[in-house]
């Protein structure tokens, strides 16, 4: 996660230039602090006033210079954290279909919204907030060794004992951060469940079952908050008491030394200011540090999530002719097809059929390399599907799914994926879609509601606003009415220049004599 704080690097120098500028202006106040006791302690009332001015100004000063430092900050923060999610999107898009689905929905929607969130708090600005109090510390320190060097070794000796002392909480932290996210990612997950599935379990009468279920969850989810919370007041607080001992030790070494005659009253005034300014952001920043440790399952999680998976870079002309050479597929090492061999060539219109579960599906999706080849090969033009790069395969070949997907957007929105050039509306129309739909909202939550059909010709719209060489649908007509089954068929098999393969249920003779060749598995 550093590299994304060491791109923002102008940011956090400005950052840490009005820091310094703040810690500056505390050592100032110190001083000016034990000048004003000294004046006072002499009966000297216009240096005591003066004085007075002086600690007054510099509280003001250092009040904005901390505002800004937290301004910058705050940049520095939202930069890493937009570039952390550009990342993740990258990845997630660039490593393909099968590696996404490895993880559910859920998971990746804790991953982006919330895990990004906690790393935005408890490390990125944990670790600015850290670099900023430990330079306030060291400016300190300085200052303190150029008072009594006696106080300046004490305070070095204790406070390395207490830093010491405070790392034993890291553990803690890190166990109940990592428990409190996936407990997270159990209630997104139960909720968009529940959402999701609301007319089935309204319908069936299920509500009880679910409120149960997502009642019970949140009560995990509170109880391993309240863990969170507790074991990062654990380890806060126990950190604080240490340091606050640290500093009593050095505040009586301290007074001590004023007992003895050999610092002045104003002395002590001053260095007990100057060890307020270093205990107390030495505390919060042990603290933090503490946070910032406890936050490195999660950055193992994201790291993960990162990783750019091999993949093909070979390219492929336009014109495809497809080759499937003893081919064996399936899942978990089980083949559902073994030694199957085919050729589709370009231009021609396929069909492929068989008995439900037999792997019609998964044979399409080697097309596009989604789906595990156990053994034999699928090349394209002669480049294995595997060396292919992905973004030039998804081009040339389109594989449409049997779920229809709806964005929040017009019809001709979703068609077009926010081309609004009269082309959408020209597929549209062919594709049989009524006019009234065309700026209809569709996918939003307060859109309207297309049929089944209506679904399946967007689908097959979108189909034709690609400029893919081969369309590949699954199973386009399933679960429709016989009369919007046949035109949509009538529809698919009229698609010309193109190479066309259709996964279907309908072994009718008159329909499979339309293409060129028919798959059997």
């Amino acid at each position: 996660m550093a590299r994304y704080l060491k791109k923002q690097y102008k940011l956090i120098f400005f950052e840490i230039i009005f820091s310094l500028v703040d810690a500056t202006l505390r050592v100032c106040l110190s001083f000016q602090m034990g000048v004003m006791t000294n004046a006072a302690v002499e009966s000297r009332e216009r240096i005591l006033i003066i004085s007075a001015i002086l600690c007054v100004l510099c509280l003001a000063l250092s009040y904005f210079a901390n505002i800004t430092t937290v301004f910058f900050r705050k940049r520095v923060t939202g930069a890493c954290v937009k570039e952390l999610k550009k990342d993740l999107y990258e990845s997630l898009s660039g490593n393909g279909v099968t590696a996404f689905h490895k993880e559910t929905d859920s998971y990746y929607m804790n991953l982006i919204q919330n895990d990004t969130d906690t790393l935005e708090r408890d490390y990125f600005d944990s670790s600015l907030r850290v670099i900023n109090l430990i330079t306030q510390v060291l400016f300190c320190a300085g200052a303190l060794f150029y008072v009594n060097s006696v106080l300046f070794f004490a305070f070095t000796i204790i406070s390395f004992g207490a830093n010491i002392v405070s790392r034993r909480f890291k553990r803690v932290m890190q166990k109940y951060k990592a428990l409190f996210s996936s407990q997270s990612e159990q209630c997104i997950k139960n909720s968009k469940e529940f959402i999701s599935g609301y007319d089935t379990i309204h319908f069936f009468s299920q509500q009880r079952l679910f409120i149960d279920k997502l009642v019970g969850a949140d009560n995990m989810l509170e109880n391993q908050r309240m863990k969170r919370d507790v074991s990062n007041a654990f380890a806060t607080n126990g950190a604080y008491i240490i340091n606050m001992i640290a500093s009593i030790i050095c505040m009586a070494v301290a007074a001590y030394l004023v007992s003895m005659g050999r610092i002045r009253i104003g002395t002590l005034t001053t260095s007990t200011q100057l060890l307020n300014f270093m205990f107390m952001p030495l505390n919060t920043a042990i603290a933090l540090w503490l946070t910032m440790k406890s936050t490195e399952p999660l950055q193992e999680k994201i790291k993960n999530s990162l990783e750019i998976l091999p993949r093909g870079e070979k390219s492929i002309r336009s014109s495809l002719k497809i080759e499937m050479r003893n081919v064996a597929v399936g899942y978990d090492g089980e083949p559902l097809i073994k030694d199957f061999s085919c050729t589709f060539e370009e231009g021609k219109k396929y069909a492929i059929i068989g008995t439900s579960g037999i792997g019609k599906s998964t044979l399409a999706r080697l097309l596009v390399a989604d789906a595990p080849l156990l053994s034999g090969s699928v090349s394209i033009d002669g480049v294995e599907v595997a060396d292919i790069l992905p973004s030039d395969l998804h081009k040339k070949v389109l594989y449409v799914p049997q779920k229809v997907f709806l964005f929040d957007g017009t019809v001709i929105d979703n068609i077009g994926f926010m081309n609004h050039g009269s082309r959408a509306k020209e597929i549209a129309g062919r594709t049989q879609l009524s006019d009234e739909l065309f700026e209809q909202n569709v996918g939003s939550e307060q859109g309207i509601h297309l049929s089944g059909g209506e679904q399946i010709r967007l689908q097959v719209a979108r189909a034709l606003m690609s400029d893919a060489a081969v369309l590949i649908f699954d199973e386009p007509t399933s679960g429709l009415d016989p009369n919007t089954a046949k035109s949509i068929e009538e529809l698919i098999v009229g698609i010309k220049n193109k190479t066309v393969i259709v996964i279907t249920h309908n072994w009718d003779p008159n329909y499979l004599r339309a293409f060129d060749e028919v798959v059997r598995l």
